[in-house]
C-alpha cells in the first residue's frame, strides 16, 4: 500500500525533472500525467505561466486580477489505505521573488465530496538562496488516509494572489513512524525502501 503511493509519486516527480517546457497555466490541464494546477475560476480571474527546465523542477508565475477562493499545484497519489504506523513526508527547496506562504495538504475523494488532511507545518518561500523545508503528516492523525479512496491528491496550497515561485526540487517519502526525517537527498531512498 505504502509502496504503491511512494512509487507513483516518485514517477511523477522524475517526469517533471526531465521536462523541458513552458506555457500558459490552464487550471485542470495536466502539465505531465498526474500534475496540474487548480484555481477558482468562477469567483476569481487570473493568468499564469509555468517553466520546466533541467535542474529546476517547476517555476510558475500568477497574475491575479480578482482573487478566487483557492489556488494550488497538485500531484496525484495512489488511493490505497495506509497503515497507522507510518508518516508521510515532503521535502521541498523553494525560492520566490517576494515572500509567498504555502502549505501541503492531502485531499482524499469521497462519493460526491472529499476530505482534506493538512500537514501541520506552514512554510514561506522568499528571495535569495533556496530554502529547504520539511512537512510531516502521521497517518495516525489522518483517519481518511487509513481508508481507501477513489482518488487522492497532494496539494501545494497558496493564497490566491500575484507571485512568482520556483520549486527547485521536491521529495516525497513514506517512512515508519518514529524514523527521523531525512536531512539530505541521499537519505531519501533509504527511508523510501523501508516504507511498507
Amino acid at each position: 500500500m505504502e509502496y504503491a503511493m511512494n512509487a507513483q509519486m516518485q514517477n511523477q516527480l522524475a517526469h517533471l525533472r526531465r521536462l523541458e517546457q513552458e506555457g500558459a497555466i490552464v487550471p485542470g490541464r495536466h502539465i505531465v500525467p498526474g500534475a496540474w494546477f487548480a484555481a477558482d475560476t468562477e469567483a476569481g480571474e487570473m493568468d499564469g505561466t509555468f517553466s520546466a527546465t533541467p535542474g529546476t523542477l517547476l517555476s510558475f508565475r500568477f497574475s491575479v486580477r480578482r482573487p478566487g477562493r483557492w489556488l494550488s499545484f497538485n500531484l496525484a497519489l495512489d488511493g490505497a489505505a495506509l497503515t497507522r504506523d507510518h508518516v508521510l513526508g515532503v521535502i521541498v527547496e523553494t525560492t520566490a521573488t517576494t515572500e509567498v506562504p504555502f502549505r501541503f495538504c492531502i485531499r482524499s475523494g469521497r462519493a460526491g465530496s472529499f476530505i482534506d488532511n493538512a500537514f501541520p507545518e506552514s512554510h514561506v518561500a522568499g528571495p535569495g538562496h533556496s530554502r529547504t523545508q520539511v512537512s510531516l503528516l502521521p497517518v495516525q492523525d489522518a483517519p481518511a488516509l487509513q481508508e481507501a479512496a477513489p482518488w487522492r491528491n497532494l496539494r501545494l496550497d497558496f493564497t490566491p494572489s500575484s507571485f512568482e515561485f520556483c520549486l527547485h526540487d521536491a521529495r516525497f517519502f513514506i517512512a515508519p513512524l518514529g524514523a527521523p526525517a531525512p536531512q539530505s537527498e541521499s537519505a531519501l531512498p533509504v527511508l523510501a525502501a523501508t516504507a511498507g
